[in-house]
């Protein structure tokens, strides 16, 4: 069973926009056996763009961390715990659990996957890994391309969005996602709440 794991963010105004590497770093620095471990993708945070390479915290912010259940106990350790990214410091209160849900429509922030740095190749990347997951009918979407920086390195993504999914096929996406880096915030998907703007194109 994986389920989401929320931390409050008590304390903190501000983090880079691109901290999902940071935030990934600084989390393995509390706890150095989450630096192997594949059982657990990060939610980066979200914020209002400043227009300085940095987002601003609302008053209420989290830190989100998709997990398997029994490794919960694991993470609990981060409760109460201050975590300095890139020169930004976040304190983080007791955390909240919450099950995944169905939803016929999921987004990803971004999905970045091996020697698919261009749309034609991501497309295809992006049907084969859904095919392997026995989701082959739905509507799959693939938005802005996107940049995060990982150990100096630019790495390639896009946003993504896929619509019309079974309840078992909404839970199965959520649970295994797509493509690498989910530990520093890619390939995880979350409920979409909203259509991709219309220069956006669809796959299939």
């Amino acid at each position: 069973m994986v389920v989401d794991l929320w931390f409050s963010i008590l304390v903190g105004q501000s983090l880079p926009s691109d901290h999902g590497y940071g935030l990934y770093g600084a989390i393995c620095r509390v706890l150095p056996k989450m630096h192997e471990s594949d059982w657990w993708g990060l939610h980066t945070v979200r914020g209002a763009r400043s227009g300085e390479g940095l987002i601003v915290l609302p008053k209420q912010s989290w830190l989100g961390i998709r997990i398997v259940a029994d490794q919960i106990v694991s993470v609990l350790p981060l409760a109460g715990r201050q975590l300095e990214v890139d020169g930004h410091h976040i304190g983080l209160g007791s955390p909240t659990i919450q099950a995944l849900a169905p939803s016929p429509a999921l987004s990803a922030r971004m999905v970045t996957i091996k020697d698919s740095t261009e749309l034609e190749p991501f497309e295809t990347s992006v049907r084969r890994q859904l095919a392997e997951l026995s989701i082959t009918n739905e509507t799959v979407e693939v938005g802005s391309r996107k940049i995060v920086t990982i150990d100096g390195y630019k790495i390639v993504g896009f946003s993504l969005r896929v619509t019309g999914l079974s309840p078992g096929h909404s839970i199965k996406l959520q649970e295994e996602g797509i493509g690498g880096r989910r530990r520093m915030g890619c390939g995880i998907f979350r409920r979409s709440v909203r259509m991709l703007a219309p220069d956006r194109r669809p796959i299939g």
